[in-house]
């Protein structure tokens, strides 16, 4: 929603968000069941500009990718000036020790979370001086981070791999399209260009699929697959049933609203 429609609806708590079937048409005849998630209360609500999406989606590619020098000319480009190292860990909610590392390389932890809450109360002016020169459009991206990564902390899901991995699908989409919009030129340079743009997009997104596929082949068996619902009433053998479907049905609801978000 944020990355590739360029809408935020920054009040996404769990009252605002509803989740339900509905039929559509199935590839193989007939109807299926299929997700529909349902935003409510648009009074927190706001389209972004193509400018600001693409330096926003550029900068979190950058921060996924532990691309230090991205983050720094992103992170400049939406406004923070020096103070970017400030920026990328609001943005994040993660220590700048932590994102040098790669935030997907460092397992999330409370001690971390105490440090950095603790950290923020010395930095207010700091960080006043950076929200008061970002653009006004990524204060309320800013508060709707915030509701998910207490959605995520509720749920018990913070730093879960499977956030990056739809951050960066929504990231190349969005990345993707806003590139060819603006590269409308007829010349036969321009031809190759939207042609290479595609083939990278399609490999790129290939590579994040079958990484997927892979993390769900070897998670750990207390946990359900990624994204993908399981039959709670058929694991009657299962001798941490209960655990494993509470750990399921929080991270399937986690993802759906990440999905609406993002």
């Amino acid at each position: 929603m944020i990355f590739v429609h360029g809408f935020v609806h920054s009040d996404p708590h769990p009252g605002n968000i509803l989740v339900r079937t509905k039929k559509v048409p199935s590839f193989w005849g007939g109807e299926k069941d299929e997700i529909e998630i349902i935003l409510l209360d648009h009074g927190l609500y706001r389209e972004l500009s193509e400018d600001f999406r693409y330096s926003y989606a550029s900068l979190w590619q950058s921060i996924i990718n532990n691309d230090l020098p991205g983050i720094e000319r992103w992170s400049r480009e939406l406004g923070s000036e020096e103070m970017y190292p400030l920026l990328s860990s609001i943005v994040t909610g993660r220590s700048w020790e932590v994102v040098e590392k790669g935030i997907q390389n460092v397992e999330f932890s409370q001690n971390e979370d105490d440090t950095f809450r603790d950290e923020a109360g010395d930095l207010i002016v700091d960080i006043s001086h950076v929200l008061g020169k970002i653009p006004r459009e990524m204060l309320l991206v800013l508060k709707t981070n915030d509701h998910l990564r207490g959605l995520e902390h509720y749920y018990g899901v913070r730093g879960d791999s499977s956030g990056f991995l739809d951050m960066s699908k929504c990231c190349l989409r969005s990345l993707h399209n806003l590139k060819l919009e603006r590269n409308q030129s007829t010349d036969w340079t321009s031809y190759y260009d939207r042609f290479h743009q595609r083939v990278s997009f399609r490999l790129d997104m290939l590579k994040i699929s079958l990484y997927e596929w892979y993390m769900w082949y070897t998670e750990d068996n207390e946990d359900s697959p990624i994204g993908y619902d399981i039959n709670y009433e058929e694991c009657v053998d299962c001798d941490k049933n209960e655990e494993q479907s509470n750990k399921g049905k929080k991270k399937n609801e986690t993802i759906r609203a990440r999905m609406a978000t993002t």
